[in-house]
């Protein structure tokens, strides 16, 4: 595998770097003979490409410093932003290509028999997209899209120019391109954030809705026809499937809403602590006694009796704060809607390639 790495933290990915990409190739071959078996042998060759770009989001915010836009009616104006920068690329695609030949004996002592050599043969390519886009703070798109497709080879032994020929139409689309697709399919979801948390009467909302969508493709069964060429069997077609998702969540902070009202913000708060008790100095005389005068003088607290409870303006009693914490025992409420369609249509000829797809 051949990759190059970048040191971290020396400069910003670029689209472009040669750091993004990736190669690999691999080889094997495997030979077998036994009393029965002449030869076996098999081939492989795998390669892929790939490339990934990830970066982190850089938004453009027009209103963000602008002086007059502190106020927090104009929360909403002042975060505008956009980017147009993806926040992920990826592409991969691998070709796997095995040729395998087996060739039995001759065990029967008649040199006359004609012998046949079996084939095996498969060349197939898996692509794989991948994209994502932070377009806003509040709107996020993502897509992913699979393909798989086999590159259909003459019968036998590939050893003249017009088998060579026939693999690389197949391949570079003279006849197909990449191949012939046996399966495709993509899926994507657009999710976005309604700001009603930018509005002050509103900050205790958060609203989620996605809209998520799925398509995929199956080619039917290849056969020959009668004229010798191989094709789709009209008798089943290929099948096309689609599907959407509409999904709305919301969850409401309850204990936001109760804080905007004064009187529920302080049963909400912590009890305040009471006043520190007042303390006086004794000054004893010559005999280190107390004076009944001065005695006189002292607060019940310090005569060893109980002082009377003295209400601190606005203080809500303890009864009034437990009804009110029961009522408001409820902190979050939260709902969920979804909705999903889909359609199948079996039969068909319409293909990935087709100017006409659904």
């Amino acid at each position: 595998m051949l990759k190059r790495t970048e040191v971290p933290g020396l400069q910003e990915t670029k689209v472009y770097d040669i750091e993004n990409f990736n190669f690999s190739y691999g080889y094997d071959e495997i030979f077998h003979r036994d009393i029965n078996i002449e030869y076996d042998l098999v081939k492989t060759h795998r390669g892929a490409i790939g490339y990934n770009y990830n970066t982190t989001p850089k938004y453009i915010a027009p209103f963000a410093k602008t002086q007059a836009m502190k106020s927090k009616h104009l929360k909403l104006i002042k975060d505008i932003n956009l980017n147009l920068i993806p926040t992920s690329l990826n592409f991969r695609t691998d070709v796997t290509r095995m040729y395998g030949e087996k060739l039995f004996r001759n065990n029967t002592g008649y040199s006359d028999i004609i012998r046949d050599t079996f084939f095996n043969k498969n060349f197939e390519m898996r692509r794989i997209y991948d994209f994502k886009l932070d377009l806003t703070r509040s709107i996020k798109i993502d897509f992913n899209a699979n393909n798989y497709s086999v590159v259909d080879e003459p019968e036998g032994k590939i050893d003249t120019k017009e088998d060579r020929d026939s693999i690389q139409s197949n391949i570079w689309g003279k006849n197909f391109l990449l191949g012939r697709n046996k399966n495709y399919q993509h899926t994507g979801n657009v999710s976005y954030q309604v700001p009603l948390n930018k509005f002050p009467l509103l900050d205790w909302i958060s609203v989620n809705a996605r809209y998520g969508f799925n398509y995929s493709w199956t080619a039917g069964q290849f056969l020959r026809n009668t004229a010798g060429a191989f094709t789709t069997d009209p008798r089943t077609g290929n099948t096309i499937q689609n599907s959407n998702t509409r999904q709305l969540n919301g969850n409401f902070t309850m204990t936001t809403l109760y804080n905007k009202i004064p009187f529920l913000k302080k049963i909400n708060s912590p009890k305040p602590k009471p006043a520190p008790k007042p303390k006086a100095e004794v000054k004893k005389d010559i005999k280190g006694q107390v004076p009944d005068s001065f005695s006189a003088q002292l607060p019940d607290s310090l005569k060893g009796k109980k002082p009377p409870k003295i209400k601190q303006p606005g203080q809500i009693p303890d009864a009034v704060r437990f009804i009110g914490r029961m009522i408001m025992g409820v902190k979050t409420l939260g709902f969920t809607y979804s909705e999903n369609t889909g359609t199948t249509l079996p039969d068909t000829s319409i293909t990935p390639m087709s100017s006409d797809r659904i």
